[in-house]
């Protein structure tokens, strides 16, 4: 419902854009009609851009509200410490405390689709304490490494074909 919302907004600013100027008018009724025209075409299509950036802005907040949700539910099957340790290996990889200390001094903005790093790290930390409630035992792991292992040969001769038309 949102995408369709927003696509739908979007294409009526489109439409609603007042399009290049033509040639002279042969009256001044006819100018005077035109640029009416364009005054009004215009006016609808700043309405619409507003509504369009608010929804847009409402929407990446609730993003952002799912992804901390999601990052609370994977601590609770992995492990707040396990999945801290999981978002931080996986935004920063080394050089973590200089990077974090560099991330959080970023500013804040709304307009991005995940909360900043720094403050999801942060929230999981304060979670309490718990063991992980999903294990793999070593044959699954092999089974799960094994059922993989196709995709990422054929995803890698993808990549692959792909780079040789990019070149």
């Amino acid at each position: 419902m949102v995408g369709i919302s927003l696509a739908t907004l979007a294409r009526l600013y489109a439409v609603l854009q007042p399009g290049p100027r033509g040639r002279r008018a042969n009256t001044l009724t006819i100018g005077l009609a035109e640029e009416i025209a364009r005054l009004v075409q215009a006016l609808l299509s700043s309405m619409v851009a507003g509504v369009l950036m608010t929804q847009q802005l409402i929407t990446l907040r609730a993003g952002q509200r799912a992804e901390y949700l999601a990052d609370a539910i994977a601590a609770r099957v992995a492990s707040p410490a396990s999945m801290a340790d999981a978002l931080d290996t996986m935004v920063i990889g080394s050089e973590m405390e200089r990077r974090r200390r560099g991330r959080a001094r970023d500013r804040l903005r709304v307009t991005v689709t995940h909360p900043p790093d720094h403050l999801r790290i942060k929230m999981v930390h304060g979670l309490p304490g718990s063991e992980a409630s999903v294990f793999l035992s070593d044959a699954q792991e092999k089974k799960i490494r094994a059922e993989l292992a196709r995709d990422y040969a054929r995803i890698g001769s993808q990549i692959d074909e792909t780079m040789r038309f990019v070149r």
